[in-house]
C-alpha cells in the first residue's frame, strides 16, 4: 500500500514536470525540466526501494537506532523531494533547489546503507564514502540556486542536465552490462 501511495505522489510530480517540458519557452527551461523529470523518475524508484528495504528489515525483527534514523531521514527526504518536485511545476528554479537540497540532506544524514541481502544488512556509510556524492550534491544545489536567481540560466540548466545524465549513466550502466 505504501508503495502505491509513493507512486501516486511522485506520479503527480512526474506529470507536472512533463508538462513543464512540453510548455517550456526557452531551451534553458526545457533542459532543466528534462533533468528534473529524469531525476523524479529515479527518486520515485529510490523511495520505493528504501521503503521496501526498511520493511524487509522490520519484518526480520531488526530494530536498531541506525534503522530508526535511516527511516526518519528517508521519510523527511521523500517529503522534501515531493515539495521540490511539485514546486518545480510552478517555479522550476526554486523547486530544483529544494530537490537538490533534499539529496544533500539525505547524503549528509543517512550514515548507513540498507542492504537486506547482506550480512550485516545495515552497513556503515561514513563521510569519506560519501565525499564525492556530497560534492556532486553541493555543485548541483549551487547550479540550481544560480538558475533560480536567473544567473546564466542556459549554462546552469545544461550543467544540471549533464549532471543528472552522468548520475543515471553511472548508477545504471553496470546493471545493463550484466
Amino acid at each position: 500500500m505504501a508503495n502505491t501511495i509513493l507512486t501516486l505522489l511522485f506520479g503527480g510530480a512526474i506529470a507536472g514536470l512533463f508538462q513543464q517540458i512540453t510548455v517550456a519557452q526557452t531551451i534553458a527551461h526545457r533542459c532543466l525540466a528534462i533533468a528534473l523529470f529524469i531525476l523524479c523518475l529515479d527518486q520515485t524508484r529510490m523511495a520505493i526501494v528504501d521503503r521496501l528495504n526498511i520493511q524487509t528489515l522490520e519484518q526480520r525483527g531488526i530494530a536498531s537506532p541506525a534503522l530508526q534514523r535511516f527511516t526518519w531521514v528517508a521519510g523527511t527526504t521523500i517529503g522534501l523531494e515531493l515539495v521540490g518536485f511539485y514546486l518545480s511545476w510552478r517555479w522550476l528554479g526554486g523547486g530544483s533547489a529544494v530537490v537538490l537540497l533534499s539529496q544533500l540532506w539525505f547524503n549528509l544524514l543517512a550514515g548507513v546503507q540498507l542492504v537486506p541481502e547482506s550480512d550485516p544488512p545495515i552497513q556503515p556509510w561514513g563521510i569519506g564514502d560519501r565525499a564525492i556524492v556530497l560534492a556532486a550534491d553541493s555543485l548541483g544545489l549551487g547550479l540550481a540556486c544560480l538558475y533560480a536567481l536567473n544567473i546564466q540560466p542556459l549554462a546552469t540548466a545544461i550543467g544540471l542536465l549533464g549532471m543528472v545524465l552522468l548520475y543515471i549513466l553511472i548508477k545504471y550502466w553496470p546493471q545493463t552490462i550484466n
